[in-house]
């Protein structure tokens, strides 16, 4: 192999991971996806937030239907289709209660590189036992992991509907009820939507987190709605603007998150290392406290020009 024909075959690789890396980060961004409308947080003009759970329903979902009804909270379920099928009688008691359901794929796979048929079939399904179990509206999707590239928005774009995602997510950043109560209170502003993971048998402190959460937020004069409910009052003052929307950029107090790989950190943990995986949660946010200061840059040498030497060719 000639050099010429190797540096051209290490030049498109080259270009193939940085492509590949970059397609990756995008599949996971809160505030980018290629086509159609997403939503992390809506502009209201009230202190209204919204409260969501993913991957449910589970033997769980009855004790966080009891806090809720203790703490007369509403919320918006977001379910995978086979779990559904499987708690077809949680799915009836999560409706009676006055809950919203939200579709989170049939399978819970990853919906990035697949098939439209494929795409069309998680979705669809989940849509009609949604449908079965009494839901009427919209039904709002929420991809699984939060991934999505492009068969999966432009899906959804096709038939006008937003991607659903989130602006805070306290189990993911925090193993303690502790931390978590205290990342939402720090972060949430009006139009907020909260993700937690609390139908997870894994996830007993997000449990523990949940009465705390709510009752501190309504200490500040936040109010409880169903997400259908909040993107309503969003439509209220004008046209729906999406998380693309320049006016809804850096939706918390500190600046957007970072990547490190594809898992995005808030700036104060200061660090892109990652924690191994525990059981039923992604990548956790290390608190390594702010960052060592950059040490101080050597200064440039000096450059001596050396005396040039008379060749006999100079002499006139």
């Amino acid at each position: 192999m000639t050099w010429r024909r190797l540096t051209w075959v290490l030049a498109t690789l080259a270009s193939a991971l940085l492509v590949g890396r970059s397609a990756w980060q995008l599949s996971g961004s809160r505030t980018r996806q290629l086509f159609g409308e997403l939503v992390t947080r809506v502009p209201v003009g009230d202190s209204l937030i919204a409260l969501t759970f993913d991957d449910g329903p589970t033997a769980y979902t009855d004790s966080v239907l009891a806090q809720l009804a203790d703490l007369d909270a509403p919320a918006t379920f977001f379910m995978v289709g086979r779990a559904m099928e499987q708690h077809a009688e949680v799915v009836a008691r999560v409706v009676e209660a006055g809950h919203e359901l939200g579709n989170h794929s049939y399978s819970h796979r990853r919906l990035v590189l697949k098939r439209p048929r494929t795409i069309r079939s998680e979705v669809e399904r989940t849509d009609a036992l949604i449908r079965a179990a009494g839901q009427e509206g919209e039904i709002f999707f929420r991809p699984p992991y939060g991934k999505r590239l492009v068969g999966l928005p432009l899906y959804l774009t096709r038939r006008d509907r937003p991607t659903v995602l989130w602006d805070l997510e306290p189990d993911t950043y925090h193993r303690d009820a502790a931390g978590m109560v205290r990342y939402v209170l720090d972060r949430a502003r009006p139009g907020s939507i909260i993700l937690l993971h609390v139908e997870i048998a894994s996830r007993e402190q997000g449990r523990l987190a949940l009465g705390e959460i709510v009752t501190g937020l309504r200490a500040r004069g936040y109010r409880f709605v169903t997400l259908s409910r909040l993107i309503a009052a969003s439509e209220e003052l004008g046209p729906r603007r999406t998380s693309l929307d320049p006016s809804l950029r850096g939706n918390r107090e500190l600046p957007d998150p970072y990547v490190c790989g594809s898992t995005a950190y808030p700036p104060e943990t200061g660090g892109c290392r990652e924690r191994p995986e525990w059981p039923g949660a992604r990548y956790e946010a290390q608190e390594a406290g702010p960052r060592s200061p950059p040490r101080p840059s050597r200064p440039a040498a000096a450059v001596i020009p050396l005396p040039r030497t008379r060749r006999s060719s100079d002499a006139s």
